[in-house]
């Protein structure tokens, strides 16, 4: 966690809560960390961090059995 991804968290915050669809602040910062290091994201948790702009979210629905 640094200074970039402390400014990307603030910004999704601001975006996120302008459009009243806020998120776990937890996964503001994953979210954040993974926006500004260009890295898709897994997750069984897609509804939340769909809502992300920027961030690729991986489908996992394939994988569950």
């Amino acid at each position: 966690f640094n200074a970039k991804i402390a400014k990307a968290s603030a910004e999704i915050y601001r975006v996120l809560r302008h459009q009243n669809q806020l998120i776990e602040f937890r996964d503001i910062f994953i979210g954040a960390t993974a926006v500004v290091h260009s890295l898709p994201i897994a997750t069984l948790n897609e509804g939340d961090f769909q809502r992300i702009p920027n961030l690729a979210v991986l489908d996992l629905s394939m994988l569950q059995a």
